[in-house]
């Protein structure tokens, strides 16, 4: 249900918002396993595992838009960027903390 006066979410809008979601939950994995800093290339190939491989346009778009939002850092190493996940980055892949633009995480249910 969307608030009164607000349209709902376009399919791209929503494609989007998934996508940056499943970026910041693929950082997330990756540093739980001690990984901190993932190059967009492997990131592009872990963010394919949930779903269609996004084009690299799209991708690097929601990294920067990620970055402008402060939920990850990046940087240039040679051809690659580096994006690291920080910690409000980690609240929202978590679902603790709501950012408008990035999907909520489907969270189990408590029994």
């Amino acid at each position: 249900m969307t608030p009164i006066g607000r349209a709902a979410p376009t399919f791209a809008e929503r494609t989007t918002a998934a996508l940056r979601l499943v970026v910041l939950q693929v950082l997330a994995a990756a540093a739980a396993e001690g990984v901190a800093d993932v190059n967009d290339s492997i990131l592009r190939s872990a963010v394919c595992e949930f779903g269609p491989r996004p084009e690299l346009g799209a991708l690097n778009q929601a990294l920067d838009w990620l970055a402008a939002e402060r939920l990850l850092t990046l940087r240039e190493a040679g051809e690659f960027r580096i994006a690291a996940l920080t910690e409000l980055g980690a609240d929202v892949a978590a679902g603790r903390v709501t950012v408008p633009g990035v999907r909520q995480p489907d969270l189990p249910a408590h029994a």
